[in-house]
């Protein structure tokens, strides 16, 4: 960044005007010169005073929705030129820049307040397995000592950073940005566009293997990471051999902060346990560093959570925050609903609620995790298939059906378990559809019993848990 720009900055904390961005992004402006709003890029999330970009989609059209957007109060559009040109002469108060390509404008646009906003810090988090639960425990570890601003919901595609940056304010010390991928290159192509500073890998796993290949393509892919200009230190799991090694030959200007169970992690889990307190089931970690220990308890009670709090640990530790603090802030972190939200239905049962999304790494996770607490009554899991794995898919299916031995029944949906095995037995039921499986659990779930719920997004499982009522876990219910 230039120094005039920098002086610039200097001078106060506004938000930069469309017109200078449209300058920027080689863009034509109707209307008010306004300043950068926040943008969505659906229609019915946008609130008074917000931009809307219209990007083109594999269904729809958001250029079909502007109309909606404008209507709910947007004061900004972004859209090809020939609809910008149309639309600006019906709504004179409203600014629209006309590009060529709104993808490629959204991202020009998020690269410049980038380099406006000037963050200190710029983490990015990858992975197979936990990217959306380690960046929500380490926003909070950091909110300690920093302002942070942390992309919403699984925002990890290009347009998600890129809405996620438009969100920032403009005084962000620390953006914590969360990168997916699916197919090579997406990773290079958000470290170009946003270079992190600092990155976390959470695991290496099989996930997304009709994009990536191989477990060897998902390494290349996440290590896409390493790429950015501006990394200096990366925070990894020091207990997956496969990353370990690859790391080997990293940069040596790259300073790294392996994390793990195994002795050679900087911070090292010395041991996990689950218990049940007065506030339900909990995970306490005892970690080492640096000669000293530390107990931290957390009600993201899964034993795969150790990884996401260590991490957090780890890195607010290393951005400045004492340990201390940061345990205090991070212990009372809640589940998500559908990551590991536990509760009691109407029927007396307790319920995990694990059904945001599934592969192998969490499934097998979640369903040891399961097995740990104590139950009453009878263990029920209502699995659906997992995506995306080409031809490793059978194997994965049978492989995870073999852990579910401490489950009385496992309710299997998806044709990935019927290719899996041939026929049934005594504690697995293929079901058809949702509908099918919730009349099942309707009737045989009993006051006690615990019901575990995961499979990919693509089965919607989170439809079976609607209509009944959920109570969270406050008291001391679980009997050992």
């Amino acid at each position: 960044m230039g120094t005039e720009e920098e002086s610039e900055l200097e001078s106060g904390q506004r938000r930069p005007h469309l017109g200078e961005i449209a300058k920027a992004i080689s863009a034509r402006l109707w209307g008010p010169d306004i300043a950068l709003p926040a943008f969505c890029a659906d229609s019915r999330e946008i609130c008074p005073g917000n931009g809307f970009v219209a990007l083109p989609g594999k269904k729809k059209d958001g250029h079909a929705f502007i109309e909606e957007a404008l209507e709910k109060g947007a004061k900004a559009v972004v859209a090809r030129l020939e609809e910008a040109g149309k639309l600006s002469g019906d709504y004179p108060n409203v600014t629209f820049l006309g590009v060529s390509d709104t993808l490629e404008a959204l991202v020009g646009i998020a690269k410049f307040y980038l380099r406006w906003a000037r963050p200190k810090e710029i983490i990015a988090i990858t992975g197979s397995v936990g990217k959306t639960t380690t960046k929500k425990i380490l926003s909070q570890a950091l909110s300690v000592q920093f302002k942070v601003c942390a992309s919403e919901r699984s925002y990890n595609t290009l347009i998600g950073c890129s809405l996620a940056i438009l969100s920032m304010e403009t005084d962000a010390d620390i953006l914590v940005l969360e990168m997916g991928t699916n197919a090579p290159g997406e990773i290079a192509r958000l470290v170009e566009a946003f270079p992190p500073t600092l990155g976390i890998i959470t695991e290496i796993a099989p996930s997304h293997l009709e994009g990536l290949g191989s477990l060897e393509g998902v390494l290349e892919a996440k290590l896409e990471l390493l790429r950015s200009s501006r990394l200096s230190l990366l925070s990894y799991n020091f207990d997956n051999i496969t990353l370990r090694n690859a790391l080997k030959t990293a940069s040596k200007t790259l300073n790294l902060l392996p994390v793990g169970y195994e002795r050679g992690s900087v911070w090292r889990i010395l041991s996990s346990k689950v218990f049940i307190g007065d506030r339900g089931p909990r995970l306490s970690l005892l970690l080492e560093h640096g000669g000293r220990t530390f107990i931290l308890e957390s009600a993201l009670w899964e034993r795969q959570y150790a990884y996401a709090l260590a991490y957090a640990l780890a890195v607010s530790y290393h951005c400045g925050v004492p340990a201390e603090a940061a345990i205090a802030a991070i212990g009372d972190v809640l589940p998500e609903k559908g990551r590991g939200c536990t509760w009691m239905g109407p029927h007396g049962a307790w319920v995990i609620d694990e059904s945001y999304n599934a592969n192998p790494a969490s499934m097998i996770a979640s369903i040891d995790s399961a097995s740990l607490l104590p139950c009453e009554g009878r263990r029920w899991a209502l699995l659906g298939g997992m995506k995306e794995l080409g031809g490793e898919s059978d194997f994965w299916h049978r492989n995870i059906a073999k852990r579910l031995r401490s489950f009385g029944k496992a309710l299997l949906l998806g044709e990935e378990w019927r290719g899996a095995f041939a026929d049934e037995d005594d504690h697995l039921r293929f079901i058809s559809n949702i509908e099918e499986g919730r009349a099942i659990l309707d009737a045989s779930l009993k006051p006690g019993d615990l019901l575990l719920v995961k499979g990919s997004r693509a089965y919607g499982l989170e439809e079976a848990l609607k209509g009944w009522e959920e109570r969270k876990c406050r008291s001391l219910a679980w009997q050992s």
